[in-house]
């Protein structure tokens, strides 16, 4: 099991595994598990988002602890918690694959047609959009760490992989 594992800040596109990678390790390694999306937004869905301010201060609160998982896509958040990571995985399988992952699972947390519709858009683009949430967003907050603390995962082998390691 690796020891050395306190605080780790999963990232990457939507339905690249960060949840269920995320949930493999906190039962190997027994650390508590924190979905950014449950600090982005407000109780009930993704309707509306909170104050960024109110966001970036719960995460950092998190940070601050000595044992977590925090997983999600929102850059702007990893880049505030980065640094008190012990280790970052970013999740890079391609994004058709993630396409194909967010339809298996379906849509969630009481998400529209239309929602569902624009999630698998916005993971299709993974590569193309701007902002802190896409591939150069996370390739940012990842290139920052050391390389000591970098985990790169490209598919869910490679995942498998790494949890028989812990």
């Amino acid at each position: 099991m690796r020891s050395d594992i306190q605080r780790l800040l999963i990232i990457g596109n939507s339905g690249s595994g960060k949840s269920w990678l995320a949930m493999q390790l906190a039962e190997k390694i027994a650390l508590p598990v924190t979905d950014l999306d449950t600090l982005n937004w407000e109780p009930g869905g993704y309707g509306k988002a909170r104050a960024k301010e109110a966001v970036l201060q719960d995460a950092l609160v998190i940070a601050r602890e000595t044992r977590w998982i925090m997983e999600g896509v929102y850059g702007w958040i990893a880049d505030s918690v980065a640094a008190y990571a012990t280790h970052i995985i970013w999740l890079t399988p391609a994004p058709a694959e993630c396409v194909a992952n967010i339809k298996a699972r379906g849509v969630r947390n009481n998400g529209s047609a239309a929602d569902f519709a624009a999630l698998l858009e916005w993971a299709e683009a993974y590569e193309t959009r701007t902002g802190s949430s896409c591939y150069q967003g996370h390739l940012a907050v990842f290139a920052k760490a050391s390389p000591a603390k970098q985990i790169r995962l490209s598919s869910r082998d490679e995942m498998s992989q790494f949890l028989s390691l812990c």
